[in-house]
């Protein structure tokens, strides 16, 4: 008999929503046309587009010509980086600052810029929740900074970001800083719709993370601001993003938001569930929680096992049918431990033993009690006390 499937990687992408891919089917069928040629099929597909555009902007309270599509998060990102430092017409090299354990789409685009001599970079240092506060971006002189990335939440712990506070810091010690957020984790789970009111300059999003499709995200890029294109070509994306739209993606982003901002209260059961499974991990002895949870989303259970190495936990949890993992799915095949954890204070040890758990709306309680009996047995094999 087959075993049943657990899952509980969301931060690495969300499973698509039942009869999803067939919903994007039929629309395509009869909507195959290129949105930028101007007969009627054009049109239809242009009008698509655009539905899903003002969707985006909804969610994120802007205007629809703030919105850019792309292929997600990471080309978002770098866009936001270089679309910058490509439009920078000071006299030094700017000051680009993003957190130490941020996402390598963040912190590898920085670190590259730099070694050419085309930026400084400068990493934040995370508290011990691994989070920022106003102590920390202070810390940097932020004053003196010309661009700094926050993540929203972080993808490995959950962790969130004082994005309110910080951002109000920011534009008061300095005017013309430009604030990026990376909401990829965030989007779909909280309340964004403030953003385009706020002083915030670019945000990053990526629909798989919601659960529609792979290769399809966008770029909020606030109205009036310079940024030279990552991608030169066609007039698509108002000269903004070249190439021809991806509309199995955009179709998809769009279906999912509007379902996603229906029901703003699907994951509120996952706060009391999240919870339990939390106490029931520290009954393993010697097991840490990385992270805060009155700082972190419920969605996300980053911990440490000193007693087991991260791979030798996965695989057991595999074996049971448990899908999990050991941070980001960008960097797994990396034998690093986690540069967030690290950059958080952690030791390599509990580093290099760290598991994260991530649900969403179809997570049960009976998942999370079959990862704990997997957990438990994987405990008593090796003779690791499990306290009642």
């Amino acid at each position: 008999m087959r075993r049943r499937l657990i899952y509980a990687d969301y931060n690495a992408t969300n499973p698509l929503p039942p009869k999803h891919a067939e919903q994007v089917a039929n629309i395509l069928e009869s909507n195959f046309g290129n949105p930028s040629s101007t007969h009627g099929a054009g049109r239809a597909a242009r009008l698509l587009v655009e539905e899903t555009r003002d969707t985006v902007a909804t969610m994120l309270g802007c205007e629809r010509q703030e919105i850019y599509f792309n292929s997600g998060a990471t080309e978002a990102n770098n866009q936001a980086i270089f679309g910058f430092v490509s439009s920078w017409d000071g006299l030094k090299a700017p000051r680009l600052a993003c957190s130490a354990g941020d996402h390598a789409s963040l912190v590898n685009p920085m670190k590259f810029l730099a070694t050419k001599r085309k930026v400084e970079f400068i990493p934040i240092p995370l508290n011990a929740q691994g989070t920022l506060t106003e102590k920390e971006v202070a810390s940097i002189n932020a004053n003196e900074i010309d661009f700094i990335s926050l993540v929203h939440a972080n993808s490995e712990t959950g962790a969130l970001v004082e994005l309110d506070s910080i951002v109000t810091m920011l534009r008061s010690a300095n005017s013309k800083v430009h604030i990026h957020v990376d909401a990829v984790q965030s989007a779909g789970k909280l309340d964004l719709a403030w953003i385009g009111k706020s002083p915030i300059d670019t945000v990053s999003i990526s629909g798989h993370k919601m659960g529609a499709f792979k290769g399809i995200g966008c770029l909020y890029q606030k109205r009036g601001l310079a940024i030279t294109p990552l991608i030169h070509g066609g007039s698509q994306e108002r000269l903004h993003r070249a190439g021809t739209e991806n509309m199995p993606g955009i179709i998809s982003l769009g279906l999912r938001l509007r379902s996603v901002l229906s029901s703003p209260e699907r994951l509120a059961p996952l706060a009391e569930l999240s919870s339990s499974f939390h106490r029931r991990l520290l009954a393993i002895d010697g097991t840490v929680r990385n992270g805060d949870p009155s700082v972190c989303l419920a969605t996300t259970v980053n911990v440490s096992f000193p007693q087991f190495l991260s791979a030798e936990v996965l695989v057991a949890l595999d074996l049971a049918g448990v899908c999990a993992s050991s941070g980001s799915a960008c960097s797994s095949g990396s034998s690093q431990p986690s540069r967030a954890l690290l950059a958080m204070g952690k030791s390599p040890k509990l580093a290099e033993s760290a598991v994260r758990f991530s649900f969403g709306e179809y997570t049960t309680e009976e998942d999370l009690d079959a990862i704990i009996e997997a957990l438990y047995n994987l405990a008593r094999s090796k003779g690791v006390a499990i306290a009642p």
